[in-house]
């Protein structure tokens, strides 16, 4: 399973996260669809995000993929009242943040248990690869980080494609930034 965010995600401005998940058959055809094209995780950025949004289908027999809306910057921006201002580090904010993490992951939570389910993998047993940039999304939702590979190259053209307004099929959306923002105003 691999996770990754889009925006600028080192000034903490996470615009989508691209969720995917994928069967050992999946990965293989990954890995073969680079060799192919003679690429490797190493390659240019666009090409390998070109390559897997053209050439993947998240039709969720051997792929599974999803794009979370998250414009965290802006959904905290709102919240500011309720922080404690001047304090470093802001405890009443990393509780949001990890809270915000966890609802939104609970977004496509179950449908990415089905899908592990039916090819016999359960997700609290899962690694996830990921970057620097979603490590902390990684431990607040309770799963296990792993460095970047196959499943985190998906996970990235998802959520750059999100990111850019493209909408890759098979691709599942969810947007619940205004109704998670309300819950965390009410707590």
């Amino acid at each position: 399973m691999g996770v990754d965010v889009s925006g600028t995600p080192g000034s903490g401005n996470y615009g989508h996260m691209g969720v995917a998940a994928c069967t050992r058959t999946g990965a293989d055809r990954t890995v073969k669809m680079l060799q192919r094209h003679g690429l490797d995780l190493a390659s240019r950025k666009q090409d390998l995000r070109n390559l897997v949004l053209d050439e993947t289908n998240f039709d969720m027999r051997q792929y599974a993929g999803f794009c979370i809306r998250l414009e965290r910057d802006a959904t905290l921006e709102k919240l500011k009242p309720r922080l404690e201002p001047g304090r470093r580090p802001n405890p009443a904010l990393n509780k949001i943040i990890r809270r915000y993490h966890y609802l939104h992951f609970g977004s496509v939570r179950d449908q990415l248990e089905e899908f592990l389910n039916g090819h016999g993998c359960a997700l609290p047993s899962m690694t996830v690869e990921c970057d620097s940039d979603s490590r902390g999304f990684v431990a607040d939702i309770g799963l296990r980080p792993a460095e970047p590979s196959y499943a985190h190259l998906v996970a990235d053209a998802v959520a750059w494609a999100n990111h850019r307004g493209i909408e890759p099929d098979g691709v599942i959306s969810v947007d619940r930034v205004d109704e998670i923002a309300r819950m965390l105003r009410r707590k």
